[in-house]
This record gives structure tokens, sequence and C-alpha cells, in this order.
């Protein structure tokens, strides 16, 4: 039978427990047409999440709370992670924590999910509650998984140097997201970690020598970042060319004229 048929028929059938188990299997969101003695019975609404996870939110509310239903209207349908229980949503965050962004605003503000999610994926952080966004403790952990997750910590913490500096050295690019990017030690970890971090340093570290050295001989094509006087330095320029080939097309034109008037 065409489950949403259901809706149409009369009290007693849709309380009738082979007609209801025929339309649930046929299409579980029928669940909702079903009498509330049928919505309370664990086979029928266990045949209901099984065809369509979200016929969860249908079900009585004791078996809403059935961690075994849950799961099984979970892995049909993620979305059902808004109406699991606490046990089950710490299952799912442990095996994928940016599914946080489909639990509950309850659950996202619960200190133990939220953990259990960032420790699989940093940047889980971004469908945390705002108010993690602000502990210093959640976001050293984020950081400390994915450097990256730092754009989603509070603008305070996102200056924070020790938690920049977790962040950096994870993944250079989050320079992009502090206001510290002229301080030189913090600029150094980046560009170590990736040269092309050079782009997000300030103006004067871009500036500096030793910053530029250590951006180029990590990645030669950064040296499009270094100031325009050091594009022109030929001991930067070959650590920049011995480290990729292709490097001497950033090199200023200056620097070019020169090396091809010593070719002729």
């Amino acid at each position: 039978m065409n489950g949403c048929a259901l809706i149409i028929l009369n009290r007693e059938l849709r309380n009738d427990f082979v007609v209801v188990r025929a339309a649930v299997k046929q299409n579980g969101l029928a669940l909702q047409s079903a009498s509330i003695e049928l919505r309370q019975n664990r086979q029928i609404v266990l045949e209901a999440v099984q065809q369509n996870g979200r016929a969860l939110i249908f079900a009585a509310t004791e078996l809403r709370s059935d961690s075994e239903l849950a799961m099984i209207a979970v892995r049909q349908n993620i979305q059902a992670l808004k109406l699991a229980p606490k046990e089950v949503v710490m299952q799912i965050m442990q095996e994928d924590g940016m599914a946080l962004q489909f639990a509950s605003a309850t659950h996202c503000s619960d200190r133990d999910i939220v953990t259990e999610a960032i420790n699989q994926s940093g940047m889980a952080l971004q469908f945390a509650s705002t108010m993690w966004s602000d502990c210093r403790e959640v976001v050293l952990q984020a950081v400390r998984q994915d450097g990256v997750a730092l754009q989603f910590a509070s603008y305070q913490l996102r200056n924070d140097r020790e938690i920049v500096s977790h962040a950096v050295a994870l993944n250079g690019h989050s320079l992009q997201f502090t206001e510290l990017s002229g301080d030189q030690e913090l600029v150094l970890v980046a560009v170590r970690q990736n040269g092309m971090a050079l782009q997000f340093a300030s103006s004067e570290l871009r500036g500096r020598r030793e910053v530029a050295m250590e951006a180029v001989t990590q990645n030669g094509m950064a040296l499009e970042f270094a100031a325009d006087e050091l594009r022109n330095d030929r001991e930067i320029v070959w650590a920049a060319v011995a480290q990729n080939g292709h490097a001497w097309r950033v090199a200023s034109p200056t620097f070019l004229d020169d090396v091809l008037r010593l070719l002729l």
C-alpha cells in the first residue's frame, strides 16, 4: 500500500497493526498518521525508522529515548540525530565530529558532546553553542586537532598567543585568522609549517630576510609574498628556486633582467 494513504483511512484502520505496519514499511513518515497506541508500539516504530529515520519524531516519547531505535534512525537518516538521546549522540560524535551540525541545541551546548565532537574533528567547533567558542580549554582542544578551527574561536581567543601557536604549528594558514601576524616567532612557526603562510604575515615581517628565507625554504612559491626587495635578493631567490623550480616566475623583474644579462 501507499504509506501516505494512511492519513485518509478511518480511525479503526489507523489503529490496525497490520495496516499501519504495511504503511510505515512503505513510507516511514506515515507513522504520524498512526494511532497513539501504535506510535507506542516498538515494532511499528522500528519498521518506520528503518524506512525513514526522521519518523522517530512521530514515535511516543519513551520510544524516542530508546537508544537502539534512535541509533537505527540516525544510521538511516542523520537528521534524526536531533531527536536522539545523549548516549547515541556521543557515539556518533566519536565516529564523525562534524555530525554535531545535526544535533539539537541542547546537545550542542553539552560539554561532553562538544568535547567528543572536536576530539574527532576540530572543525566541529563551528557547530557548538557559541559559549564554547569563548572557552579557552575547548578552543585549545579544537586547534590541537585542526589548526584551521581557530577561525571559529572568539575574537579574544583568536588572539591568544598560546592558542595561535598551536594552530599555526598544525596549519600555517591559520595565521590568517589572528591579528598576531606581526609576531615574528608565531610567523616563523607558521611559515615553517607552510611557507605560503607568508602571505598572512604583516608587511613588516614579509620584508624580514629571516622570515622570507624560512618561507621559501619550505615552499619556493612563497617568494611571491616576500617584500619586493627580497624578491630581488639573490640568496633568497635561489633558495626558492632550489625548492621549487617554478619560483623564478615570481622573482622581481629586476632580478630576472640581471639573470638574462648574465646569460646573454
